[in-house]
């Protein structure tokens, strides 16, 4: 009952998750040709887990700037979090674009 659900497109889509990593992009493009083959329809991609909103080079010498009183191990702290969160971001979206570029979501 539940392989025929998942074969009747007008009430039944698939959609995939994944986050933003290699192995994640892979497996979901992976799945994505599995449900083709299987005429099960995917309706679409969600990429979870997404780092947003890291200040640029610019906006953390400003930020910094007014943290001047402040802590100096509260500051270095921070920037090395805002660092580790821009190098993440940047990952994120090499392989977001891939997920992006991959013929089975283009397709959706």
């Amino acid at each position: 009952r539940v392989a025929q659900m998942m074969h009747d497109n007008v009430r039944t889509g698939f959609v995939t998750v994944c986050i933003a990593e290699y192995l994640s992009v892979c497996e979901s493009q992976r799945l994505l040709q599995d449900l083709k083959q299987q005429s099960v329809r995917p309706l679409f991609v969600v990429c979870n887990q997404l780092i947003k909103g890291v200040p640029d080079a610019e906006s953390w010498k400003a930020l910094e700037a007014q943290l001047a009183d402040e802590d100096p191990e509260v500051v270095a702290c921070l920037r090395r979090s805002v660092e580790f969160a821009s190098a993440r971001a940047g990952i994120q979206n090499k392989y977001l674009t891939l997920l992006k570029g991959m013929e089975e979501v283009q397709s959706l």
